[in-house]
């Protein structure tokens, strides 16, 4: 299985715990790539076409974040993420 992190700002902590079942020479079952121009780029291709007939999955990052494509990513990943603010139209401030 390749598992395949998009983003062009992301640091180890976004999928350093795919990391430690990754081998160094890149031959174990499971191998984190992480694809630095996001989704859109050559080193996408180059990195498919190293690993072909593996199983893909991909997950986008910024920072120390990650999150599935089909999801949202955290809302301020510079804050620490966490859930959208509730906007109050009544709030008194």
């Amino acid at each position: 299985m390749l598992v395949l992190i998009n983003g062009n700002s992301v640091r180890w902590r976004a999928f350093g715990s795919l990391m430690g079942v990754t081998s160094p020479y890149l031959n174990s079952d499971i191998v984190a790539a992480w694809n630095y121009e996001g989704i859109d780029g050559s080193v996408k291709r180059r990195i498919l076409d190293r690993f072909p007939g593996y199983q893909v999955i991909e997950m986008d990052a910024q920072d120390n974040y990650w999150w599935f494509p089909e999801q949202q990513p955290p809302a301020d990943t510079s804050a620490g993420g966490g859930p959208a603010p509730q906007v109050v139209a009544d709030a008194v401030g």
